[in-house]
């Protein structure tokens, strides 16, 4: 079975495209009668923490036409069995749309995987994200959901071809993790706090430098991750206010091992997010 993968490989670095190189990895390794042909969807034409509007749709407008292009390529070229393609939902629903429309009428069947936690928010207001939503699902042969809350709303609005599968890790990573379980863990650092993810204000990392300004014990934050210059200016002017923020560090992105290093030396890992849908970072 030939199986054509419209997903994101880094850079940039993102949840999906640590599923895509996870999926990749394994059935690279573990066929399984699966021919896996992966059709990069990263985005291209804006940084992943830009989260302008005008940035957005203009991007996400170039990105469509690129996707649709090589989708037809891949169509015409190759003898797909079935397409799956990761979603990250909001405006990028209408490329999920088109690609639907231009399978059905080759008569490919369609697995659209959601890779985003505001399902049940937008079950729950039903506004124009819904809406589109609800014709990707009603269009695609089988949806897969991450979490259980997203999966019972969605079978009790009556779709019958919603299934739920949480994110996988790599297992290179399994490996690690049990190495470094093994190795000294007890030298960390109190007070020492870390922070992964993209630094965007949806992942609650300006009232995460708030809180840290105002405890005395916090001896450093360590930010990881993909950032505009604009927010981590934003950011350390907040830190400002306690000891000059000569508390508060940004790596920027750095590989998963060194991100384990990383938490070897910290207190705690903090999650502040105001949404997340199987977060890689837990």
């Amino acid at each position: 079975m030939k199986i054509l993968v419209l997903s994101p490989l880094p850079p940039p670095s993102g949840g999906i495209a640590s599923w895509t190189k996870n999926i990749l990895g394994y059935y690279s390794v573990k066929q399984k009668g699966l021919k896996l042909i992966h059709q990069n969807t990263a985005i291209k034409y804006r940084e992943i923490t830009n989260i302008n509007m005008f940035s957005r749709i203009v991007g996400g407008y170039r990105s469509t036409i690129s996707v649709i292009k090589n989708l037809l390529k891949n169509i015409a070229m190759l003898d797909i069995d079935v397409i799956h393609l990761t979603s990250s939902g909001s405006f990028a629903l209408l490329k999920d749309l088109l690609i639907l429309y231009i399978a059905s009428k080759k008569s490919i069947p369609v697995v659209v995987h959601f890779h985003f936690g505001r399902i049940p928010q937008l079950v729950n207001n039903k506004n124009w994200e819904w809406y589109l939503l609800y014709k990707v699902i009603k269009k695609s042969n089988q949806v897969i959901v991450l979490d259980d809350t997203s999966y019972n709303l969605l079978c009790k609005e009556g779709f019958n071809n919603i299934a739920n599968i949480a994110n996988p890790i790599s297992i290179k990573l399994e490996l690690l993790s049990k190495e470094l379980r093994l190795s000294e863990v007890s030298n960390y650092n109190i007070g020492r706090i870390v922070f992964i993810g993209h630094v965007v204000a949806t992942k609650g990392v300006f009232e995460l430098v708030r809180s840290c300004t105002e405890l005395e014990n916090v001896k450093e934050l360590v930010i990881i991750g993909s950032y505009e210059t604009d927010i981590k200016n934003e950011l350390e002017k907040l830190a400002n206010v306690r000891d000059n923020g000569k508390w508060l560090n940004f790596t920027g992105n750095i590989d998963k091992e060194n991100v384990y290093k990383e938490l070897q030396q910290a207190t705690i890992l903090v999650l502040p997010s105001y949404t997340e849908g199987f977060p890689n970072v837990i």
